[in-house]
């Protein structure tokens, strides 16, 4: 017998019951199989399915998971109304297709496989010599950027398998690619998983992610129909993208934020847009519509957190989004009430404070006035410094509430930076009037008229304001503790730390009690030897644990 080595023996022979008996060809075949021979991922097999009548994905799918084979076929083409055939290098898929006897049972039909055995090369399918999993690794190299990014949106339809006719249906496939996505997942940072057709997070995939330094996943553009399908990843994710899935379609945005920020609680940026200081945002609200069935008090709560989100994003990049709560015509001004130093220190205030100016220069839109209205608004609100509002501090009226109009006044208590680089307390008063107009999805609010009056906060206000916890929805941090509240906290941190109680009492009240922050303190000290022996109930190498125990809180 040739030496089996090249598979040439049998070339382009016609595999069925009779043929595999007759020929010797079982012997041959668990000869190849045995052997560790590049050239049997470059010899390819036809098989044909007879009786298929549904579309190619079904197809594909029920079959791998009948023979329990991986497949990626090659050339897949459906010859008639009823018969399927592909291209496949997998020796033990032939093996196992012989061994039930070339028959294929789906549903309540039964289909008969044909095979014709080593019937093409790489070369002639590909036009070299290659192997399928060698495009494959291809395909993926090419797709990780420099930024540690690796792409794989849409990656189904990437043109290396649409050249070379592999039908790679399923992102899933590439889990069995272990070797590969191991070493993906040790140095990729951002995992694009998008338009790929995935109705859930795919875990097969993630899993050789989770242990690396992954911390941004997209997942948008998919067909993931609830958060159900998306569990915890990591907890070092900082960034993800879930727009364009049905489950955005179902869920209002503060529950969708409020959900999402469960099971990642170190997100810092939701599609795209940079959570700000209250853990909340809007970035797909393109204009304020508060359902029917829903009352005036979740309408106010619902813009005051898109209003707020927006405008104390941190780089004040997305106060744009702001123009999509104006009316086109709306107007907006800004009073004052400042000493001489103040004004010094607020010019931004008083170049557009109109209470300030010869009210009879006033002329809407026209060079030098004090009142603005049209384009000119969202110009003026993105150029004010950046600001910390304290949602704890504000005191909300309405006015008037009706069909038409809605009066909302809001008064409270916020911080920004001054020329001098010192954060500077403000308080203000913002006083909205809204136009209401009815659609089929609801009531459409727009602000007519936004007037702003700016002072400077007395000091009970200063003294009261940005004292909770704001920047992390996850802080865990005792508020006002009573003292069954500290001893539980000591007794917690003791014993994830080892020191004396009277020692970690004091770091946890330098801390203002936010045992997170005490921890990351206490890390640092101990890795500069700055922890004293006898703060300690053990020695200090029992105390490295520590570092486990803080990603079990995070």
């Amino acid at each position: 017998m040739n030496s089996p080595k090249k598979l040439d023996k049998y070339k382009g022979f016609p595999l069925y019951i009779e043929a595999i008996t007759t020929k010797d060809f079982k012997k041959y075949l668990e000869t190849c199989l045995t052997l560790e021979d590049e050239a049997r991922d470059h010899s390819f097999h036809k098989i044909l399915v007879n009786h298929w009548p549904e579309n190619l994905n079904s197809f594909i799918s029920a079959f791998s998971d009948y023979f329990g084979f991986a497949l990626i076929p090659v050339n897949v083409v459906k010859e008639d109304n009823d018969k399927l055939s592909f291209y496949s290098s997998n020796l033990n898929l032939i093996s196992k297709i012989i061994e039930l006897n070339f028959l294929f049972p789906y549903q309540k039909c039964m289909s008969n496989i044909e095979i014709l055995f080593n019937c093409k090369s790489s070369i002639e399918l590909f036009g070299k010599y290659t192997t399928v999993d060698e495009i494959v690794t291809k395909v993926v190299s090419n797709r990780f950027k420099g930024s540690c990014e690796l792409d794989l949106s849409a990656f189904c339809e990437d043109k290396e398998f649409l050249e070379n006719k592999i039908y790679f249906y399923k992102l899933s496939l590439l889990s069995h690619f272990k070797i590969l996505m191991l070493r993906m997942g040790r140095d990729t940072k951002s995992l694009n998983l998008s338009c790929n057709n995935l109705s859930n997070a795919p875990m097969e995939i993630l899993n050789f992610f989770m242990k690396g330094n992954l911390t941004s996943i997209n997942l948008s553009h998919n067909r993931i129909p609830s958060l159900n399908q998306v569990p915890r990843v990591s907890s070092k994710i900082e960034k993800l993208w879930m727009e364009e899935n049905p489950l955005c379609e179902t869920l209002d945005a503060s529950t969708y934020i409020k959900d999402i920020l469960f099971k990642f609680p170190r997100l810092l940026e939701l599609d795209g847009v940079k959570l700000n200081h209250h853990r909340t945002y809007l970035p797909s609200i393109r204009n304020f519509v508060v359902p029917a069935a829903l009352h005036s008090n979740h309408a106010i709560d619902e813009f005051l957190a898109i209003f707020f989100s927006y405008y104390d994003d941190p780089f004040r990049h997305n106060r744009k989004y702001l123009a999509n709560l104006y009316d086109v015509e709306a107007k907006f001004s800004i009073s004052t009430c400042f000493t001489s130093r103040e004004q010094r220190d607020l010019p931004h205030y008083m170049n557009h404070s109109w209470n300030i100016m010869d009210m009879s220069m006033q002329a809407c839109s026209s060079p030098g006035a004090r009142i603005y209205n049209g384009e000119a608004v969202l110009a003026i609100l993105t150029s004010l410094p950046e600001t910390i509002h304290d949602p704890t501090t504000f005191s909300i009226d309405v006015l008037l509430h009706n069909e038409k109009t809605l009066v909302l006044v809001v008064d409270g208590v916020f911080k920004e930076k001054s020329i001098t680089g010192q954060d500077k307390i403000l308080q203000f008063r913002r006083t909205f009037v809204f136009t209401c107009r009815k659609e089929k999805e609801g009531t459409k609010y727009l602000i007519a008229n936004d007037m702003l009056t700016v002072t400077t906060a007395a000091n009970e206000h200063k003294l009261n304001s940005f004292k909770n916890p704001i920047r992390n929805g996850n802080t865990l941090m005792l508020i006002h503790p009573t003292a069954d509240d500290v001893d539980n906290l000591v007794n917690i941190f003791c014993r994830l730390t080892k020191l004396k109680a009277w020692a970690a009492k004091e770091r946890l009240r330098a801390c203002n009690w936010d045992i997170r922050k005490s921890l990351s303190i206490f890390i640092d000290d101990l890795k500069k030897n700055d922890v004293p022996n006898f703060f300690l109930e053990f020695d200090e190498r029992h105390a490295l644990g520590v570092t486990a125990s803080m990603e079990e809180i995070d």
